[in-house]
């Protein structure tokens, strides 16, 4: 059951997608057969190395409320039906989809029932839940996304589980104070942030912005009628706001710099350091707003690992985090017998 059979489900006669410019790169290092593509819709997807993990986040304008809600007809949202194309011809233990919350509305609810009824229909348990960044990936950062995991029956132990609510850590713990902050305001972004002003003071109690370490967000890029405000939490961060300085800290009346950006989608502060190497801070943060946050994936794919039987059992380190201190990265310093854990994030 492949890209057609999809496209009959979801009443499609056409299918467009982009032109085959780039062609795949050959594998760079044979040791590990690990090959990289540049354009998946030119991919032989039977010719493809197969793997036991599958994860999948397709450009999502194309599903996006703010976009113009081209769907599968779009190019960009038609690598989406490349990356089933290659689950259901390579049949990985796990497959892993994510795509913005608007993949649940009305005008695009079928493209995300037809995923479910072919992944099901090829063998698999098949679960789909909206999950925000800050209520379940312990990150002050407002990012609702979709999330479907697939597991094949075959290979089904225990029942996938989502992972339950966690408490959002305050704000102040992502800030990176010791770096170059950005402070200059174009014309266009003052009339945003006084009117974010405004907002915030009719939306919000004084004593609640005004409290030692409370911060004020706002989407500051915004265009008319699209302001957002928040109070210790941020607004999500897209590929062109995180690529331009992200969000303005009223509160601190300067913009977010590239580390607070990566903390805020679950990355260390290191790993920037290394990026900026051989990447500007734009570019960097573009990236990270266009990829995953990184807590979700963490919590999801461990308990989807567990369910294939990928791995006999699943610690959650977001779960650990300690009350104070730095916040948990992909990596923990084993400090004693006791598992007391030493967070490397900054």
């Amino acid at each position: 059951m492949h890209i057609s059979v999809i496209l009959q489900k979801l009443g499609c006669n056409l299918f467009r997608t982009h032109d085959a410019s780039i062609a795949s790169l050959a594998a760079y290092a044979s040791s590990t057969k690990e090959v990289v593509y540049h354009d998946i819709t030119s991919r032989d997807n039977a010719a493809a190395p197969r793997c036991d993990i599958y994860m999948s986040g397709a450009p999502c304008p194309a599903f996006s409320t703010a976009g113009k809600g081209g769907g599968l007809s779009d190019p960009r949202g038609s690598v989406l039906l490349h990356s089933v194309d290659y689950v259901l011809t390579q049949m990985p233990r796990v497959a892993f989809f994510e795509n913005v919350k608007g993949l649940v509305n009305k005008r695009n609810r079928p493209v995300l029932d037809a995923l479910a009824e072919v992944l099901r229909s090829a063998g698999y348990s098949v679960k789909a839940k909206v999950l925000d960044t800050c209520t379940h990936g312990a990150i002050p950062h407002h990012r609702p996304r979709v999330f479907v995991v697939a597991v094949l029956k075959s290979r089904l132990g225990a029942p996938f589980v989502w992972p339950t609510c966690l408490p959002c850590h305050s704000f102040d713990r992502f800030l990176v104070n010791n770096v170059s902050q950005e402070e200059s305001v174009s014309p266009g972004r003052i009339e945003n942030i006084e009117a974010a002003w405004k907002i915030a003071k009719k939306k919000f109690q004084e004593a609640e912005y005004t409290k030692r370490n409370a911060m004020l967000i706002c989407d500051a890029h915004a265009g008319k009628g699209f302001l957002s405000v928040m109070l210790n939490v941020s607004p999500c961060l897209t590929k062109a706001r995180a690529g331009n300085n992200g969000h303005y800290l009223m509160s601190l009346k300067r913009w977010m710099n590239v580390w607070e950006i990566a903390a805020l989608q679950g990355w260390p502060k290191p790993m920037v350091d290394d990026l900026l190497q051989n990447f500007s801070k734009s570019e960097i943060g573009a990236t990270l707003g266009d990829g995953f946050s990184i807590s979700l994936v963490m919590r999801i794919s461990g308990r989807a690992l567990v369910a294939a039987g990928l791995v006999p059992s699943f610690e959650d380190q977001w779960e650990l985090t300690p009350p104070s201190g730095h916040l948990p990265d992909a990596v923990y310093k084993i400090r004693d017998p006791t598992h007391e854990r030493t967070a490397v994030w900054a």
